[in-house]
């Protein structure tokens, strides 16, 4: 077997440290009866808390499973979960007026505190249960952007596209192209875009989404952009595709919901 390295990684690293801006990465420690240890974290948006991986057992080992640190103290703030909800956890905390970065002799003292870990837990279980982001990060349903369309000799063609880039090419190719059917166009092309919506479009309302499909339209034809009529033809169609609705203004798509467990 070949050793490789790859691009983020380098022969020969530089031993000192990261600018802070370099990295979301930060050094603490988890906190336990008999002792702590030492465990590299991700700050968060909420000062004072740092996304770790959540330990168990002994000899202590990675559950799989996340958690939030109060970085002053290495003591577990919220109960193991996923990275999804974890990371949806402290979105919900910084909505919460709480200052983090006290002592945690002060926090653990703080009866709004408490009430805040308690509503936390209690949202966390319902969302889980429900298989639901814990908070959301928009909604879902959008009108897709007007389409391009070549326009010749002051009227419409029938195709339109979603990029200016596809419709520019086009346009250059009518007003050069020597032989039928396009030599009756040219030289007269003009680029417009369309003054409605084509339709509806779905967009994944889950904060950490990264999936290349988090934009649902249903289309007709290949340069066609007349999308489903209706919400509701258009919500039994994505359905079948694995997205999944949670109410009526907000969906995942189907990687963001297998990510909520």
């Amino acid at each position: 077997m070949t050793a490789t390295l790859d691009r983020h990684h380098d022969a020969h690293p530089n031993p000192d440290p990261m600018p802070d801006a370099a990295t979301a990465l930060t050094a603490g420690s988890l906190a336990f009866s008999d002792g702590s240890v030492p465990m590299t974290g991700e700050a968060t948006i909420v000062p004072g808390l740092a996304l770790t991986p959540a330990v168990s057992g002994r000899p202590l080992r990675y559950t799989g499973r996340w958690t939030l640190t109060h970085t002053g103290s290495g003591l577990s703030l919220t109960v193991p979960a996923s990275l999804p909800y974890t990371r949806e956890a402290a979105v919900w905390l910084r909505g919460a007026a709480v200052d983090w970065t006290r002592p945690y002799e002060q926090i653990r003292a703080d009866d709004t505190t408490r009430r805040v870990g308690y509503q936390l837990r209690i949202a966390m279980e319902h969302a889980q249960l429900d298989r639901r982001p814990l908070v959301f990060a928009r909604t879902s349903w959008v009108q897709v952007p007007p389409r391009w369309r070549v326009w010749v000799t002051g009227n419409p063609t029938e195709a339109s596209y979603e990029a200016w880039q596809s419709v520019e090419a086009v346009a250059g190719m009518v007003c050069t192209w020597p032989d039928p059917p396009y030599d009756w166009m040219n030289p007269d092309a003009v680029i417009r875009r369309d003054q409605t919506s084509p339709g509806w479009a779905l967009q994944c309302a889950a904060h950490g989404c990264t999936d290349g499909h988090a934009w649902y339209a249903d289309t007709v034809g290949e340069h066609d952009g007349t999308a489903v009529d209706t919400r509701t033809e258009l919500s039994k169609v994505a359905a079948e595709d694995g997205w999944l609705a949670h109410d009526r203004h907000h969906w995942t798509c189907p990687g963001c919901t297998r990510d909520h467990h």
